[in-house]
């Protein structure tokens, strides 16, 4: 047992109690935002899915995937489809197949 406040008393510089406060906070929020667990939330099976679903459904949005993967029971979020469309969307561009066109197929060229 402590006997009287001074003896539990210590003084310490301004910088030790920030480096103090500092640490306490990284090693909080590294707690905090460590993943619960290692394993991927979906099955493999449902991001191929997805994966699949964006790239041969080009038109389809994250809301339109998800509708359709309510109608087989699978509970996903708009958020969770979004970010394995990226990188389905991210890899394969159309675009850069209109860019090689050439030019008179594009009305340049022609006299227009």
């Amino acid at each position: 047992m402590v006997r009287a406040w001074k003896q539990a008393l210590f003084i310490v510089q301004p910088e030790t109690l920030l480096c103090w406060h500092r640490e306490l906070f990284r090693v909080f929020w590294k707690h905090k935002s460590k993943a619960r667990s290692s394993k991927p939330r979906l099955s493999h099976e449902t991001i191929t899915l997805i994966r699949e679903m964006a790239a041969n459904n080009r038109l389809w949005g994250a809301e339109r995937i998800r509708g359709e993967l309510l109608k087989l029971d699978i509970q996903v979020s708009k958020r969770t489809i979004q970010k394995y469309m990226k990188q389905i969307r991210a890899t394969s561009s159309q675009w850069t197949e209109l860019e090689n066109l050439p030019a008179q197929s594009c009305g340049r060229g022609m006299g227009l």
